[in-house]
């Protein structure tokens, strides 16, 4: 009869250690730590800056400069110069920023620039200056301050009209 190995004995032997042979290391004094290499980057010339402001995370006093997309889903008080904006619906901006695209389904409060599209999504909050190339704007999001497209602010501002328009567009579309 074939005796089986008790628990006892496999716990014995899973508490047993086996460590490599020491290179040069003293016995008794731990080895330095040894981060591991970062993982090789795409060979694409164009990387994706990406920032990521979390859900309860608050930025603050920032200029945030060559990032291509800026995604917030907590709170940035900042300036910011970038190809892209995203703002969540529990996100919110508050400052300056000059960009591409911006795809808004939280709060913007300041002035806002966008060279292209602006998506303002359902209950967005648009509250400043905006200038824009393109604007769509689902139903239930809201808008009020000096808007214009960029375009026609650039040539108001070169004739010296008096004072831009003021509005307050709310679009409640069903």
């Amino acid at each position: 009869m074939i005796a089986k190995p008790s628990i006892l004995d496999q716990h014995r032997e899973s508490r047993s250690i086996r460590r490599p042979p020491a290179s040069d290391s003293q016995p008794g004094v731990p080895e330095p730590f040894k981060p591991a290499p970062f993982p090789a980057t795409s060979s694409s010339p164009v990387a994706d800056n990406r920032l990521v402001v979390g859900p309860r995370v608050k930025l603050s006093g920032a200029q945030i400069l060559d990032c291509d997309t800026l995604r917030v889903e907590g709170h940035v008080d900042a300036a910011l110069e970038s190809r892209v904006i995203e703002i969540a619906a529990g996100g919110s901006f508050n400052g300056a920023a000059r960009v591409e695209a911006a795809d808004i389904s939280g709060r913007f409060e300041g002035e806002l620039h966008v060279t292209g599209r602006l998506k303002l999504r359902a209950g967005a909050q648009i509250r400043g200056k905006v200038r824009y190339g393109s604007l769509v704007v689902e139903a239930d999001a809201t808008l009020f301050g000096d808007v214009a497209p960029a375009s026609q602010a650039d040539n108001a501002a070169t004739a010296e009209r008096p004072s831009a328009q003021i509005a307050s567009i709310t679009a409640l579309l069903a």
